[in-house]
């Protein structure tokens, strides 16, 4: 039973991969504090106050990216980061980015990032 223990909390230690989580997964973790390893996919784009950086596109079209507050020079596409912080799964409006028309949240369409 104790080894059972033991490694149901190194199971528990271990990072989730934010790459493969799913939208229902992402709502129960919502709110929580947790680990997450995800490949950067995308340009790290930084802003002055923060890193944003996004995983590959997966088929279910929900987009996962982790935001660091400052800004990171030593993360770069390609590389696998391992991050804790609270989840939160974000549906976003209508908008246009640097001219381009970004539609809103579909019902399947949401952003899952720490």
């Amino acid at each position: 039973m104790l080894l059972t223990a033991l490694v149901l909390l190194q199971t528990l230690r271990e990072p989730v991969a934010l790459d493969f989580l799913s939208l229902e997964q992402a709502n129960r973790l919502a709110g929580r504090r947790v680990t997450v390893s995800l490949l950067i996919d995308t340009p790290v784009y930084c802003d002055g106050e923060r890193t944003i950086v996004g995983g590959a596109d997966r088929p279910d079209e929900v987009t996962r990216g982790v935001i660091h507050r400052g800004e990171r020079y030593d993360v770069d596409e390609g590389d696998r980061i391992t991050v804790t912080g609270r989840l939160r799964v974000v549906e976003h409006r209508v908008a246009v980015v640097n001219g381009v028309f970004v539609a809103g949240t579909r019902p399947a369409d949401h952003v899952i990032d720490m």
